[in-house]
C-alpha cells in the first residue's frame, strides 16, 4: 500500500509514494522509466520555462518597439546587398573554375548563369523599391504603429500563455475521458476461446 489522494475519482499517488518507486543509482541519481515521476521531477523546470518565455516575450515586444523601423529598413538592404553579393560570388567562382580547367565547363556555364540571374533579380527588386517607394515608406510606419500597439499592450503577451492554460485543460479532460473508458472497458471485457 501506498498513500495517494483521490482526484476526480481516481486515485494519484502522493510525493513520497512516487519518491519510493525510483531507485538512487551509484552516482547519486535517480533513475525511472515512469513518465510521470519523471513530469514531477521537471515540475519547476517547466515552471520556470514558462517564466523565462514570458521574459522573452516582453523583452521582444520592448525591442520591436524600438527597432523594428531600422530593422525592416535593414532586412531591404540585406535582401539587396546578398542577391548581388551572391551572384558577384557565383560569377567569380565560375571564373576561377574556367582558369583551373583552361577551358568551360557545364558547371561554371551553370555558376555563370546563376551569378547573371541573381543580378537580374536585384536589378528587378531595385526597380520594384523604387516604383513603390512610396508604398515601402507607408508599410514601414505600419509596422511602427504595430510595434507601438504591441508596445503599450504587453498583456498581449499573456495570451500564448492563457491558450496554453485551455489546452492543458482540454487535455486533462481528454485524459480523464480516456482513463475512465479504460477502466470501464478493463474490467468488462473477458477472453474466451472460439
Amino acid at each position: 500500500m501506498y498513500e495517494t489522494h483521490e482526484v476526480i475519482d481516481y486515485c494519484i499517488p502522493s510525493a513520497e509514494a512516487l519518491a519510493g518507486v525510483y531507485s538512487e543509482s551509484s552516482d547519486g541519481s535517480f533513475n525511472t522509466s515512469n513518465y510521470f515521476i519523471s513530469m514531477y521531477e521537471a515540475r519547476w523546470v517547466i515552471l520556470t520555462s514558462i517564466g523565462i518565455s514570458l521574459l522573452v516575450a516582453l523583452l521582444y515586444i520592448k525591442l520591436m518597439d524600438w527597432f523594428a523601423t531600422v530593422i525592416a529598413w535593414i532586412t531591404i538592404a540585406v535582401i539587396e546587398i546578398s542577391l548581388v553579393g551572391l551572384g558577384y560570388a557565383s560569377y567569380s567562382y565560375s571564373s576561377s573554375i574556367e582558369a583551373t580547367h583552361g577551358e568551360s565547363t557545364s558547371q561554371s556555364e551553370t555558376l555563370f548563369w546563376v551569378g547573371i540571374s541573381l543580378w537580374v533579380i536585384a536589378a528587378l527588386y531595385y526597380l520594384v523599391l523604387c516604383c513603390n517607394w512610396r508604398s515601402l515608406r507607408i508599410a514601414i510606419s505600419i509596422i511602427e504603429t504595430a510595434a507601438d500597439f504591441f508596445a503599450d499592450t504587453k498583456r498581449i503577451a499573456f495570451v500564448p500563455m492563457f491558450y496554453f492554460a485551455i489546452w492543458c485543460g482540454v487535455f486533462v479532460c481528454w485524459l480523464y475521458a480516456v482513463c475512465g473508458v479504460a477502466s470501464i472497458t478493463s474490467s468488462e471485457i473477458t477472453v474466451t476461446d472460439v
